[in-house]
């Protein structure tokens, strides 16, 4: 990482996964043998789990003094740990770069997720104090999806926690008695859609649901009532309404005319405002936006798996 990004190095899995997903909406997926050796840096970030020890899953970034092995490392400090965002997102890279999953250590992972999960049904990002929010919920939910493998989550807890967090305007909060939120709402719709739970939500609570997540287009969508536009809100908003079914009441023509205002006219790529520069998160999750907004030049994407339907394609039979 270049030193003045250094500070996002504890992030620099979900840096990746921007990246080529970014390149994947675009058809421009590095070719042989470019592949192999991300797959390769991708794998050496596994965590091979001890006994009573650490949990199976990722890591964020080769900064804590393990050696570097494609097959993984065992913990190689007290503060190294694995991550439940880290592993969402370093699977995810991998079935988008086309690996067999031979050295992902399936069911290590999949039992981990049942040790990450709390008492009232939430998950912790980490074992060490990890926080536990609506975010960790959905990557646990990705997680046992795309591995086939809900055995050790107990799914109807986690219904009930995401219920819990309904906030009294009719949207998702990041837990009980907080405020709602568009990023924090698509989590935990996409987490009951993969859950099997949407029908969770009674018929006046889906109708609440879909007018607060309309009422967030001012051009583009905001994250919550009194904010700005910003560009990653047509897919945190936009994807929200596909699973809702009801994407058809987006005006579209006024979200893409807002998107083409916050590309990067030298650089490329969109930033979060129209006077932001670019940046990875932000140009896929334009890119994402615009697809998902009908526009005739990109893939389909999986509203609630955040990638594009090809690459859910090359999932084990057990997650399509």
């Amino acid at each position: 990482m270049p030193a003045s990004l250094s500070h996002l190095d504890p992030n620099r899995m979900t840096l990746v996964f921007f990246a080529l997903s970014g390149l994947d909406m675009l058809d421009a997926l590095p070719a042989e043998p470019r592949r192999k050796q991300i797959a390769d840096w991708i794998y050496s970030l596994q965590v091979v789990p001890t006994e009573g020890g650490a949990a199976a899953g990722f890591r964020a970034a080769p900064d804590l003094g393990f050696p570097y092995s494609s097959d993984g490392t065992a913990i190689a400090n007290p503060h190294d740990t694995s991550h439940l965002t880290m592993t969402f997102t370093a699977i995810a890279c991998l079935t988008i770069l086309g690996d067999d999953l031979a050295r992902l250590r399936r069911g290590d992972i999949a039992a981990a997720l049942g040790r990450h999960q709390t008492a009232c049904g939430s998950f912790a990002s980490t074992l060490a104090d990890g926080e536990t929010d609506m975010r960790f919920m959905y990557c646990a939910c990705c997680i046992a999806h795309m591995l086939g493998d809900w055995a050790s989550v107990n799914k109807e807890a986690a219904v009930r926690h995401i219920m819990a967090c309904l906030s009294y305007d009719g949207a998702f909060a990041q837990l009980p008695g907080l405020e709602a939120h568009a990023g924090s709402t698509f989590c935990a719709l996409a987490s009951l859609f993969l859950l099997g739970g949407l029908d969770a939500l009674a018929p006046a609570q889906r109708r609440r649901l879909t007018e607060w997540l309309l009422f967030r287009q001012i051009q583009g969508f905001q994250g919550r009532p009194g904010k700005l536009e910003d560009t990653c809100y047509a897919f945190w908003v936009g994807a929200s309404l596909h699973l809702l079914g009801a994407s058809e009441f987006v005006d579209h023509a006024a979200l893409e005319a807002y998107l083409r205002t916050t590309q990067g006219g030298i650089t490329g790529g969109f930033g979060k405002h129209c006077d932001c520069p670019a940046d990875p998160m932000h140009s896929y999750l334009g890119l994402v936006g615009l697809s998902l907004n009908g526009h005739p030049d990109l893939p389909p994407v999986h509203p609630a798996l955040n990638m594009t339907c090809r690459a859910v394609q090359r999932l084990p039979a057990a997650a399509k």
